[in-house]
């Protein structure tokens, strides 16, 4: 994929979809860190 298609792309997602998105990683780190420090 090129940079523009990217941009384009990046453009076309609607709003808050990539706050969302970061918002959804930073829990799923969060619990697997629970889950290693529980599993030791």
């Amino acid at each position: 994929m090129s940079r523009k298609e990217f941009d384009e792309l990046v453009l076309s997602l609607p709003d808050g979809f990539l706050d969302q998105l970061l918002l959804e990683a930073d829990a799923e780190r969060l619990v697997e860190a629970m889950f290693a420090v529980a599993e030791k």
